[in-house]
């Protein structure tokens, strides 16, 4: 059993192998809604889209309609947000796996993948490339790519995508060439923008005082300059 993930990074999410019916394609972004040739399988994890402070529904009005309509299979935590879906089964996920790896909708379909019994599973349109995304869900990326390849589990990444780049070897990797290299810039960095940000401190606190002094001369120019014994004598002076 062949199964592709699909995410919604542009990078890579149109190589996944739609023309290939060998492979399932399993997707799950309100981002990639209606632009796959072929879908065999939905998620849709989040349970917070009615929680109307969070603004999802306003933001994606049409994509739960999209899902209800749809004639594919669709996974769901909130199967009474999405009538058509099946409750997905995380708790039998947590049993056996563990807590510690769940940071995703795409670690829950990784899991997922391999308990139905995939024997190759290709990531596409999952590079996890953000910040945000750095803490905690790139590394349950590639603890699902371990258990993998420890079951014996093709995985497949296109090179697009960045998560087969491991992260840096703590007290190692700063004695490489590179780690030299990256550390020198960041310090060099970070002294050039605390310098702009002083520079930009003093500039605000002499543009107050100029301000200060502008207001000075307005009021002086308006309530002193206008006296008119003073301007008559002025002209008749002369």
């Amino acid at each position: 059993m062949k199964i592709a993930l699909v995410g919604s990074c542009p990078s890579s999410r149109l190589l996944a192998p739609f023309e290939d019916e060998s492979w399932q394609i399993w997707a799950c972004s309100p981002l990639d809604q209606g632009i796959f040739p072929r879908v065999d399988a939905w998620f849709e994890l989040h349970g917070d889209w009615d929680w109307p402070e969070l603004g999802m529904q306003q933001d994606n009005p049409h994509y739960l309609p999209w899902l209800r309509a749809q004639k594919f299979t669709v996974w769901a935590h909130r199967t009474d947000l999405i009538h058509n879906a099946r409750p997905f089964p995380a708790k039998q996920l947590v049993e056996k796996y563990g807590p510690y790896w769940f940071t995703s909708t795409a670690a829950w379909m990784f899991a997922f993948a391999l308990d139905q019994g995939a024997t190759e599973v290709g990531l596409f349109g999952i590079d996890m490339t953000a910040r945000s995304e750095y803490l905690s869900q790139r590394p349950a990326m590639q603890r699902w790519m371990e258990i993998a390849h420890g079951s014996g589990v093709k995985v497949y990444i296109p090179n697009e995508s960045d998560l087969m780049q491991p992260p840096e070897l703590y007290g190692y990797s700063c004695l490489t060439p590179m780690g030299r290299k990256l550390a020198l810039r960041n310090a060099e960095l970070r002294h050039r923008i605390n310098k702009n940000e002083a520079q930009i401190k003093s500039l605000q606190t002499e543009t107050m005082l100029l301000k200060g002094g502008l207001d000075t001369v307005d009021y002086m120019s308006t309530v002193w300059n206008g006296g008119i014994n003073s301007i008559v004598d002025s002209f008749t002076e002369k």
